[in-house]
């Protein structure tokens, strides 16, 4: 079986295939089986090291892919659609009622993990670190997931990535994105918009509090103590003073100072014309009307990270414009060219504009208000 040539068109749906071999084998008559078997012989999975001892017997026997083998295949796979089945409330209205019913042979054969084999989709991957997480965590052990994946859903939208089932997410649910958001010595992630769709807040102040048992840093202890702070003003069980809530002044004075810097953009747009960094011609001109409207840069970034030949520039001009336009950035749907900044390596110039823009949209779309 290992000198059987691998068709890597159903290397990822192969069960698919077995199922509905197995199927057919089921309701074939005496004659059509051995067919059947030896088309099952070609399309088992990979061959484990500890061979089960009956595995052996089919190595004396010579088999070799058929015309209608290869016609089966492609039968099958021109017609197989891969589905995912999302849990929702009625209240969406749109939605398609499902039963499970283990003992009928004509029922839709599903996998119970998130109605998938495999999760490599954002949404099970999601799951599957909540699940990690607060197992681990009641055996002492904080294991988050990676913030760059946090930012990412702040990016797409909860709803849009198919993560949010309900309304609101539960404690367990939210808590780990929020840690793994502020675990850095830097700028901290995007998190607000998962503490303001967490139904118990004095709950997840409680899971917050048990993580914070879990780490040595200072910086991120802190960085809790301010997500706990935050909790508590929209709980209503603060005034709007303190020491513990200065971190919100230094970001509302960030948000300040991002209006002052695209009032500036104009003139570094005039005066990169005289240097290495100029910007083209026509990316000056959207980004002139951008500011002109007071526009998201959505398509100025879009021209930068995917640049079309009349628009194209040398590394340092590209790392140059983007850390400016990061760093006047103040509009949600700026999110998603910031964090696809944050994803290449190489612009790593602009990667603390980008995580501090995240952050002041974050905070000024779901944060606490105190006025």
């Amino acid at each position: 079986m290992r000198f059987i040539p691998k068709c890597l068109l159903y290397k990822i749906d192969r069960t698919l295939i077995l199922e509905d071999l197995a199927a057919k084998l089921n309701q074939a008559n005496e004659e059509d089986k051995p067919r059947l078997l030896a088309s099952i012989y070609l399309v088992l999975p990979e061959v484990p090291k500890d061979e089960p001892e009956w595995l052996s017997t089919f190595e004396k026997v010579s088999i070799a892919p058929a015309k209608n083998d290869v016609t089966y295949l492609t039968q099958v796979l021109s017609t197989a659609l891969p589905a995912t089945l999302i849990r929702t409330s009625s209240e969406n209205g749109d939605f398609l009622p499902v039963t499970v019913k283990t003992d009928d042979p004509n029922a839709l054969p599903i996998s119970s993990f998130h109605l998938k084999r495999k999760h490599s989709n954002l949404r099970d991957q999601w799951y599957t670190d909540i699940a990690n997480a607060n197992g681990r965590m009641d055996n002492g052990v904080l294991d988050l997931p990676p913030q760059l994946t946090v930012a990412e859903v702040f990016a797409i939208g909860l709803e849009d990535a198919g993560i949010m089932v309900d309304k609101q997410f539960g404690p367990h649910e939210s808590w780990l994105f929020i840690v793994a958001s502020m675990n850095t010595s830097g700028t901290c992630g995007p998190y607000w918009f998962l503490v303001k769709k967490t139904k118990d807040l004095g709950q997840l102040k409680a899971q917050l509090e048990k993580a914070q048992q879990r780490i040595a840093s200072k910086k991120i202890i802190q960085n809790i103590n301010e997500c706990i702070s935050g909790i508590n003003i929209f709980l209503k069980k603060q005034e709007g003073s303190g020491q513990d809530i200065n971190w919100i002044d230094k970001i509302k004075s960030d948000i300040v100072d991002t209006s002052k810097k695209r009032a500036s953009i104009m003139n570094k747009i005039e005066h990169s014309k005289e240097n290495e960094r100029t910007l083209p011609s026509s990316l000056a001109k959207k980004l002139t009307c951008c500011l002109q409207e007071n526009k998201p840069y959505t398509k100025i970034y879009d021209a930068l990270l995917h640049p079309e030949d009349d628009a194209f520039m040398d590394d340092g001009a590209l790392k140059y414009w983007c850390r400016i336009l990061a760093e006047g950035s103040q509009y949600l749907s700026e999110a998603a060219p910031l964090v696809s900044i944050l994803a290449k390596k190489e612009l790593a110039p602009a990667h603390t504009a980008a995580r501090k823009a995240l952050r002041r949209i974050d905070f000024h779309e779901f944060g606490p208000n105190l006025s």
